[in-house]
């Protein structure tokens, strides 16, 4: 029979062995890479999708049907309570061809605040190793994540850095009007080759999956 001291010890061992998967797990795997990933694919659709959230009354017009295979670099959740954050708690940082590819040999670090992601690089020579800058910026984009229902909302609230992702949905444009009739408006990006403000793509998710 194991004596109190031992039985202890294994309890102990394991306990700490869970904390550890969980932490890792939570932080996430930031330099993972993935191989072969092509550019999302975009066509043109229509649809509105007509919804209440708190004291807006929200449209959200689809543009385009979006369907994007990507590795997830950095996620970031939003819960100020504004009408951006009630509707997109949360934004994923998606990485594709050279950079999903080479996220883990250029070891980019990156980072989301403001709604807007960072990275930035040890040495800007690894760069070119991915085609450049312009290249860089064309196979990665942040994306305002708006889940088209509860389920959809845990699953892309579930992913962290280093998941291999698919997502289904539309590239959107969204009026809002309140009550005391102030209105806001958000217009995703159509395009991943531009960068700066803008540039984020309004993601209305309807499909979510981990590979």
């Amino acid at each position: 029979m194991l004596s109190n001291t031992i039985i202890k010890i294994v309890i102990f061992a394991v306990i700490v062995f869970v904390a550890f998967t969980l932490y890792n797990n939570y932080l996430g795997k930031t330099n993972e890479s993935v191989q072969g990933l092509g550019i999302p694919v975009q066509t043109v659709a229509t649809g509105t999708v007509k919804k209440t959230v708190s004291d807006w009354d929200v449209n959200i017009n689809f543009r385009y049907s979006y369907d994007i295979d990507a590795l997830v670099v950095h996620t970031k959740r939003y819960s100020s309570g504004s009408i951006a954050d009630l509707l997109a708690p949360v934004d994923l940082a998606l990485a594709w061809g050279d950079v999903a590819a080479l996220n883990d040999e250029i070891d980019f670090h990156w980072r989301q605040s403001g709604r807007w992601v960072y990275w930035s690089v040890d040495n800007n020579e690894d760069l070119n190793k991915a085609g450049g800058m312009s290249n860089i910026y064309s196979n990665c984009a942040n994306n305002h994540i708006i889940p088209a229902d509860d389920y959809i909302e845990k699953a892309v609230k579930s992913f962290k850095a280093g998941d291999h992702i698919h997502l289904k949905g539309y590239l959107v444009e969204v009026n809002c009007v309140r009550d005391n009739g102030s209105t806001y408006n958000w217009v995703s990006s159509f395009s991943r080759n531009d960068s700066g403000d803008h540039s984020c793509e309004v993601f209305y998710v309807t499909n979510a999956e981990k590979i």
